[in-house]
Order: C-alpha cells, then sequence, then structure tokens
C-alpha cells in the first residue's frame, strides 16, 4: 500500500463515517420528534418534557464518560463553570420555548419556523460581535422571513403563541451560536464533555422554573394523565425520550466534529426537511400548496445562506495578508 492509497482509504472511512452519524442523527431526530408529541399528547406539561430531557441527557452523559468510560471525561472548574452559565442559560430556553412550540402547533410547522434561526444569528452576529457579512448573506435571510410568512398564513394548526415560542427559541439558540464562538476558542472541554455539562446546568435552569409551575398543577390534579395511559409507561416512554434526545444531539456534536461548519448547516438543513417529510406523514398534517412553497423558500434560502457564508469566509481568507 502506498501513503496515498492509504490517505484514500482514511477519507472513504471519515466519509463513511460521517454519513452514518448522519443517518443516526436523522432516525434519533425522528424518533425524538414522535416521542415528544406522544408524552405532550398524554400530559401537556412542557416544562415537565424539557426538565426530563436535560436530566435523562445528563445521566446518560455521565454514566456514558465516567462509568462505561466510552469516551476520555475530563473536568472543569468553578471558573470554567461559570463561563458556561450563558450558554446553559441559552441551551435551556431555546429547548423549553421549542418544547412550548410543538405543544401548540403541527411538528412540521414548528421545524419550519426553526429552519429560519439563521436569520437572528446574523443578526445578533453583527449586533453583539461586529460580524459584517456580505450583501448576499442578509439577501438569503429574505426567502427565509417570506418562507415562514406564508406558511404561517395557510397552517391548519397555526397559533400566535406557538410561532412566537418558536421564533423566542430561534433567538435562544441564535445567542448560544454566538456564545458558542468564545467558549470553543476557550476550549474548555471537548464536545462530548461539553454537551453533557451543558445538559447538567440546563436542568438547574430549569428546575425552579418547573418547581413553581408544573409542580403545584401535578400535586392538585389540575392536570391528568390522558385516561389510556399508566404513570409506570408514561415514566418509561419520558425517560426513552430523555435518552434519544441525548443520542440525537450526540450524534449532532460528533458530525460537527468531523465537518466544516458549512457542511454542518448543510446536512442539518437536510435533515430538517427529512424530518418535516415525517412528521407530515406520521402526524397526518394537512398541508396546502402555499406551506409547501413557504417550506420550499425557507430551505432555499438556508442552502443560500450557506453558500453566501462559505464566499464571504473564502474572500476574507483571500484578503488578509499572507
Amino acid at each position: 500500500f502506498s501513503f496515498k492509497r492509504v490517505c484514500q482509504i482514511f477519507l472513504i472511512v471519515k466519509g463513511m463515517s460521517t454519513t452514518l452519524f448522519f443517518l443516526g442523527c436523522t432516525v434519533f431526530s425522528i424518533f425524538t420528534d414522535v416521542i415528544t408529541k406522544s408524552v405532550l399528547g398524554q400530559l401537556p406539561l412542557p416544562i415537565t418534557l424539557t426538565l426530563a430531557q436535560f436530566s435523562v441527557s445528563a445521566l446518560c452523559g455521565f454514566v456514558y464518560l465516567h462509568v462505561l468510560r466510552l469516551h476520555p471525561p475530563q473536568s472543569i472548574d468553578k471558573k470554567g463553570i461559570k463561563k458556561l452559565v450563558p450558554l446553559m442559560f441559552f441551551q435551556a430556553t431555546g429547548f423549553l420555548f421549542a418544547n412550548l412550540s410543538v405543544a401548540a402547533v403541527a411538528m412540521s410547522f414548528m421545524h419550519t419556523v426553526k429552519s429560519c434561526e439563521s436569520v437572528f444569528t446574523a443578526l445578533l452576529s453583527y449586533a453583539v460581535l461586529g460580524h459584517v457579512y456580505s450583501p448576499s448573506v442578509y439577501a438569503s435571510l429574505v426567502p427565509m422571513i417570506v418562507g415562514v410568512s406564508l406558511s404561517s398564513l395557510s397552517e391548519f394548526s397555526f397559533t400566535m403563541w406557538g410561532l412566537v415560542s418558536g421564533m423566542v427559541s430561534n433567538l435562544c439558540f441564535a445567542s448560544r451560536s454566538v456564545y458558542s464562538e468564545a467558549v470553543f476558542k476557550i476550549r474548555l472541554l471537548d464536545d462530548l464533555n461539553l454537551y453533557t455539562v451543558v445538559c447538567a446546568g440546563a436542568a438547574l435552569v430549569i428546575a425552579p422554573i418547573w418547581v413553581c409551575t408544573d409542580l403545584p398543577r401535578l400535586l392538585s390534579s389540575e392536570v391528568a394523565l390522558s385516561p389510556t395511559s399508566t404513570w409506570l409507561s408514561f415514566l418509561l416512554e419520558l425517560s426513552l425520550c430523555g435518552a434519544l434526545h441525548f443520542i440525537y444531539n450526540a450524534f449532532s456534536f460528533m458530525i460537527l466534529s468531523r465537518t466544516s461548519p458549512l457542511t454542518h448547516v448543510v446536512l442539518h438543513a437536510v435533515r430538517r426537511m427529512i424530518v418535516i417529510g415525517f412528521a407530515i406523514v406520521w402526524f397526518g398534517t394537512r398541508i396546502t400548496f402555499t406551506n409547501v412553497l413557504g417550506m420550499a423558500l425557507v430551505f432555499a434560502g438556508v442552502f443560500w445562506y450557506a453558500h453566501a457564508k462559505a464566499a464571504h469566509a473564502h474572500a476574507q481568507a483571500k484578503a488578509k495578508p499572507s
């Protein structure tokens, strides 16, 4: 075997692993959506669901890292944890409002709204970091905004609360992305260790909200479990939802560590398209031509945005003095 041949084999294996991770991320994302809707159908308490997702994810991460030792565990001091607090807050609120949106509207519509997260990322990057992109990057945001507007106008399950919750979730995740740039430069932990710590912190953020909102409702029997469900089966399904949530996000982190940010954005968009298509079929969501046109515009904007950002980064790299 020549050195060139060995490199070619390595690239093929790396490409296959990325493809498998993408398939895993997509499949477990679909499973998570199905279980999430099922859990909310049995007990419509999104805050309880969010707390369970983060708690079980943190537990899964701890077992994976510290018990099974399938990945090298890392430690972090109090100073490092303080730097992660904003990340924990944005992670917690991002998923909380996403679950609030899922509880209010169809899963496919929520994912359509979530697809325009790039709009908030671009605007926050300018407002917070002072990053100015090319006109093409900002122009790509227009079809995303128009697409979500069209989908909203023709969405059968539309509620203003569902739309607003999805948009707030976008704002939280965009804030997480902007803040993550600084965190990843410091490199406090590797991806999997960081995700586990952030999940544990996010659970602590959600816990007091849950104590003040859902816990009193559960204790007073203000909300009741679906008549067709038992508490044992519900708690098992809730735990499964948290475990799937961990696996799906773990795959996502593995993809990010093996690909460029541009490739990750494109794969993320493709995954969301597949998830939306599955959600429409699985949940029997009624859609119109305007819905489809809106979704198409959103994803056209996402791909345009990824291409424009890559071109902008390439132009900046060429402009730098060697």
